[in-house]
């Protein structure tokens, strides 16, 4: 789980719709991807509903990050 978010302004959207307007780089999490953030609620959705095992047939990014926040 990423504990300490960073956010980071963006001067020029925040220029040019006049208000502050700030992103959340996605690189910061586990596996430096955005899937971590889908994987994670994958996961807690999997756990609501009752789930103890999780399958997944990817070999790229997404199986990483369901394997990381899996564990």
């Amino acid at each position: 789980m990423i504990k300490n978010e960073l956010l980071v302004r963006s001067k020029y959207f925040s220029g040019e719709f006049d208000c502050e307007l700030y992103f959340k780089p996605e690189w910061y999490g586990p596996t430096r991807a955005h899937k971590d953030r889908w994987a994670r609620e994958a996961i807690k959705l999997a756990n609501d509903a009752g789930a103890n095992k999780v399958a997944v047939l990817s070999s790229g990014n997404q199986g990483l990050a369901l394997t990381v926040e899996a564990s």
